[in-house]
């Protein structure tokens, strides 16, 4: 039969069990465990018992600072439990408030009758103390669970009892630590990609002594305790990046967050660019080009002066010139990050009055454009050795300066027969002088010339 109160030990039995005749120390150890908590959490630690010996009973006192915690019980430990078949020990007496506290103590007895006893090994848990972790807690804070001898009136003294005579064991204290909690709600946003500046924000979750901000196992920043956000400086790359909420010299946990800035390359420059005059002299040139990689503006230059500023998706414009003197046009512009492009540039004029009129693609000089009979035209002149295209400009059907009778046969009958483009200006329907500024002639433009 199991008896708790105190006074139901008979004081010859106690004197027997716990006399402190001649005390040393054993091959026994209790080890008080530690553990750790947020504030206002509860807590269960146990002590567990190694030794050599069988015993008949034990006591021991823990103290703690009562700051920081509340000792809520005591209980007997699972091994303690299973004694005497599973029936418990004879005796398990505690207290949870005792004088000369705060602390708690607990005094076993195994078997009235001497006759069970707590096996010999090592690792058994024999109590169990459950804590509560004051609300107002200081995260960071610590309270060591200490085996003492003050605690009760009289004071009840640590020992184990093994058959032959009391021992004073080996003791390793314990401590409970107040976990300092973690920021939330952590959000990293890529502010600038071209700096790489990141901006970090958070709610504290305690009042903190300090915040610290890794990036990976760097530590990048150290702010003050009530800081709630930060802007970091980051490479290329992907970051890790990690905030610590820091109280009495303790971190908490980590709230973490990824932050991937790209390397942003230096933008291509326009393709394709064109510029087509549409008349003789004062004209408009049309400018075209093809956007090849994504800009934030695109300045248009005439002679080396900055004329008009586009939007980075535009890709044509007009440029008025007022004479038949030879211009230069070039684009030049910049990406979200200032890189600059390479300037891209075409030569341009206003035809003179005089300049000779004709069809692109007219190679007979008919003043008409046949895609098959101006090809086999050309083809003629360039393998047969039919007569000269009257025109050389005509002839020349895609504008590059240049006859080559198979590229530019090819050409009018791409357009012609497979939706392929139209010869450039002044185009295969209505006369106009030739836009671009090459070394080929037309000493015989189409008479009449629509």
């Amino acid at each position: 039969m199991r008896l708790t109160p105190l006074a139901a030990l008979p004081l010859a039995m106690w004197a027997v069990l716990f006399a402190s005749s001649t005390l040393s120390f054993g091959d026994t150890t209790l080890t008080m465990e530690s553990g750790s908590g947020f504030p206002g959490d509860e807590v269960v630690v146990t002590i567990t018992l190694d030794t050599d010996e069988t015993l008949n009973g034990f006591a021991a006192g823990i103290a703690h600072d009562g700051a920081i915690l509340t000792l809520e019980s005591i209980t007997e430990g699972a091994d303690v439990d299973s004694v005497n078949s599973g029936g418990g020990p004879d005796y398990f007496q505690v207290n949870t408030d005792p004088l000369n506290g705060p602390g708690g103590f607990f005094a076993c007895v195994v078997d009235f009758e001497l006759s069970g006893t707590l096996p010999a090994l090592d690792a058994q848990e024999v109590a169990v103390f459950t804590y509560t972790i004051d609300a107002a807690a200081t995260p960071g804070a610590s309270s060591a669970l200490t085996f003492t001898d003050t605690l009760g009136d009289p004071p009840v003294e640590t020992v184990v009892v093994p058959e032959v005579a009391p021992v004073v064991p080996a003791l390793n204290d314990g401590a409970i630590d107040v976990t300092v909690p973690p920021v939330e709600a952590l959000v990293c946003t890529l502010t600038d990609p071209c700096l790489c500046l990141a901006e970090l924000t958070w709610t504290n979750g305690a009042t903190y002594d300090a915040i610290n901000i890794f990036d990976g196992v760097i530590l990048i920043a150290e702010l003050a305790g009530d800081a709630t956000s930060y802007i970091a400086d980051l490479d290329n790359g992907v970051s890790m990046l990690s905030v610590f909420g820091v109280s009495l010299g303790t971190s908490s946990a980590a709230a973490t967050c990824e932050v991937d800035c790209p390397v942003i390359p230096v933008p291509t420059p326009p393709s394709d660019l064109t510029c087509a005059p549409d008349g003789i002299s004062p004209c408009t040139v049309n400018v075209t080009w093809t956007n090849t990689s994504t800009y934030d503006s695109i300045d248009v230059l005439l002679d080396g002066i900055v004329i008009e500023t586009l939007a980075g998706t535009v890709e044509s414009t007009t440029v008025d010139l007022d004479d038949d003197e030879m211009h230069t046009i070039a684009l030049i512009g910049n990406d979200i990050c200032d890189q600059l492009f390479s300037q891209v540039s075409c030569d341009t004029m206003c035809p003179p009055d005089d300049a000779p009129l004709f069809l692109r693609g007219d190679c007979d000089g008919n003043g008409t454009v046949f895609p098959i009979i101006d090809a086999l035209y050309l083809l003629e002149f360039g393998f047969t050795a039919g007569p000269a295209p009257p025109c050389s400009s005509a002839a020349d059907a895609d504008d590059n300066g240049s006859v080559f009778a198979i590229i530019d046969a090819l050409f009018i009958l791409e357009f012609g027969f497979n939706n392929g483009p139209a010869p450039p200006a002044p185009g295969p329907d209505l006369c106009g002088p030739d836009p671009t500024v090459d070394t080929l002639t037309c000493d015989t433009p189409p008479d009449p010339c629509p």
